[in-house]
């Protein structure tokens, strides 16, 4: 929670309702399951560009603010 005018959040969360029946979710955690049994974090493979133009824009100024 933000509490002051100088705060600055940590992490953006972005959400969007999905079909957790679709096939490609079971896809998805089969995938995750094999990059966390590599030992590795899904942050390895995280690209500012896959995120929508304004979403980047909102990540990058919040990275500018802090120190």
């Amino acid at each position: 929670m933000l509490t002051g005018p100088g705060d600055t959040p940590d992490f953006l969360i972005v959400q969007e309702k999905i079909d957790t029946e679709h096939e490609l979710i079971s896809t998805l955690n089969y995938a995750l399951g094999l990059v966390e049994e590599q030992g590795l974090s899904v942050y390895d493979y995280f690209d500012i560009h896959d995120l929508e133009e304004d979403t980047q824009a909102i990540f990058q100024q919040s990275q500018l603010r802090r120190p």
